[in-house]
């Protein structure tokens, strides 16, 4: 699939992103072909499984899709469309829960953080402290070779966050 082979070759996004991804190629194609080759998406989403093995979120939705698709036997683009928002709509709030979660367990007030790569979990979790004006002192690393901790250490620095960014 063309939509996939795309996020297989991509170096820069943290796995939130690759899953939003993921649900929009699919959501494009359910769109696009309402009888699906079910064997084939099978396959889509175990080769997304494989390049990505530590991106827990990811495995957790393909994990769904794939008991989903084989208790079903065949789908169609509706049934897929709606398999995804039902999933969005179960999870939407899930980044924001975890870093409140963390929060009432942590201190991060007067802290070093040492950070690698882009992550818009912990985006999240950096937004909540900017809301509640805790700004640790941030370390993050450049990410080589695809330089992805400089777009987090973007992000985090319009939130309010003084970032040393190294190699």
């Amino acid at each position: 699939m063309k939509l996939i082979n795309s996020i297989l070759n991509d170096n820069f996004s943290g796995s939130g992103m690759i899953l939003f991804k993921t649900q929009e190629a699919l959501l494009v194609m359910a769109q696009s072909d309402k009888d699906m080759d079910t064997s084939e998406l099978l396959k889509d989403l175990s080769l997304l499984k494989r390049q990505f093995p530590l991106f827990a979120v990811l495995h957790h939705f393909i994990n769904e899709m794939e008991f989903f698709i084989q208790q079903k036997g065949e789908i169609d683009g509706d049934e897929l469309i709606r398999r995804i928002e039902n999933y969005r709509k179960q999870w939407q709030n899930a980044q924001r829960k975890a870093s409140e979660k963390i929060l009432t367990g942590l201190s991060f007030e007067r802290k070093n953080i040492l950070l690698h790569s882009n992550s818009s979990v912990l985006q999240s979790l950096f937004a909540e402290l900017a809301k509640r004006k805790i700004f640790p002192t941030i370390w993050q690393t450049v990410s080589a070779p695809v330089n992805e901790g400089i777009l987090q250490a973007k992000v985090l620095n319009r939130l309010g966050f003084k970032v040393h960014l190294f190699h």
